[in-house]
């Protein structure tokens, strides 16, 4: 079965893995609503993403790669290092509901995910819902939206669904005039 995918630096598609980050920001919007397949792309893209590992707001986010519960309110880490990174994987397999104009949200729940995005004017929102933890595969990564094969056995919507009411720190991700998303 092939699945629609967009590749992410990390330690961003790591967020979106753990449910920490279930708004991914781009410069472009996209019709597309279904099944999205996030993958990490082959290598770290700056230093900067790299020592993003330091920020507590990330390693909270990133808690679960290293046995710990997601904390979306840390103030300490949780020992995720770059070895915890999945490079060149797909990691996760969420369903992407809605795009939206970045001016037009109106509140972001989290101050740690506002750091997970680029929420300038003229940017676009992917709201995503349903993260599903997959079992990681490696991918050759592309830009933009593209296709890949599904492993043999590996179902859309099968996985380990992320429990909203784990999330320390309170609602799903994005409101946009009243309504939550996420």
């Amino acid at each position: 079965m092939k699945i629609k995918a967009i590749s992410l630096w990390e330690p961003w598609a790591s967020l979106m893995a753990t449910g920490a980050k279930p708004t991914e920001t781009r410069s472009w919007s996209t019709n597309y609503r279904g099944p999205l397949l996030i993958c990490a792309a082959k290598k770290w893209g700056d230093p900067s993403q790299l020592r993003a590992l330091a920020d507590p707001r990330f390693q909270g986010g990133l808690a679960p790669l290293n046995g710990f519960r997601l904390n979306m309110n840390a103030d300490r880490g949780y020992n995720v290092t770059e070895e915890h990174m999945q490079l060149g994987m797909a990691v996760a397999i969420v369903e992407l509901t809605d795009c939206q104009a970045t001016q037009f949200l109106s509140r972001i729940y989290y101050h740690a995910e506002k750091v997970f995005g680029d929420y300038r004017p003229g940017r676009f929102a992917w709201l995503t819902t349903k993260v599903r933890a997959i079992t990681p595969f490696p991918v050759k990564g592309q830009q933009r939206l593209w296709e890949v094969e599904l492993p043999e056995g590996l179902d859309v919507e099968k996985g380990h669904p992320l429990d909203e009411s784990e999330r320390v720190g309170g609602e799903t991700a994005v409101q946009n005039e009243g309504n939550v998303a996420g």
